[in-house]
């Protein structure tokens, strides 16, 4: 379960990487700047803030709030019309990733020998690759199909699927993962 998450961290990655540029420029935004300075100061913040959080809910418990923050904020930027509003999306996003990143390397290097701990953390965070290798050209497809067909907002239902996508991710896990044991 938790390679799943780590796809879906490529794909969330890859939703503010590569197309949050393409919508911004499409609606005269003036660039992503103002998401990114958000998204990071954000995601500082929370790494820093919820550092013992992993001892009070466990790093399952986490991992969905960070998966759900990153669904909320793919849905905010659906809505997005001027600069500014990248901000709140952004503090969301940058929330979810905080939490993910490093429940997903814990989780996912813990299940490798102590002695291949390191390969593990390489591997787990290979899957992150994987998710952006997979989603680049299926989001991409979305927005361009979408564009041919005439629907007003191709980005849109880019957003949409990728919140759509962490949400069913975080409902596997939460499913496949409800008898383990947080160690």
């Amino acid at each position: 379960p938790i390679v799943v998450v780590a796809i879906m961290m490529g794909v969330s990655l890859t939703v503010t990487t590569v197309f949050l540029s393409r919508m911004t420029a499409e609606r005269g935004l003036g660039g992503i700047g103002t998401f990114f300075l958000g998204y990071c100061g954000s995601a500082f913040v929370f790494r820093v803030a919820s550092s013992t959080w992993a001892s009070r809910f466990g790093r399952h418990q986490l991992l969905l709030f960070g998966l759900f923050g990153h669904a909320a904020g793919h849905l905010m930027l659906s809505q997005v019309t001027a600069q500014w509003q990248l901000l709140v999306p952004a503090l969301t996003c940058g929330f979810g990733h905080a939490l993910l990143f490093p429940s997903v390397v814990s989780l996912g290097a813990g299940t490798f020998p102590r002695e291949y701990r390191g390969t593990g953390t390489s591997i787990i965070l290979g899957f992150t690759e994987v998710g952006v290798a997979v989603s680049a050209p299926v989001l991409g497809w979305i927005i361009d199909s979408c564009r041919t067909s005439g629907v007003v907002d191709p980005f849109a239902a880019m957003y949409y699927t990728s919140a759509s996508s962490a949400c069913c991710v975080a409902v596997y896990y939460a499913l496949a993962t409800r008898s383990f044991v947080d160690e």
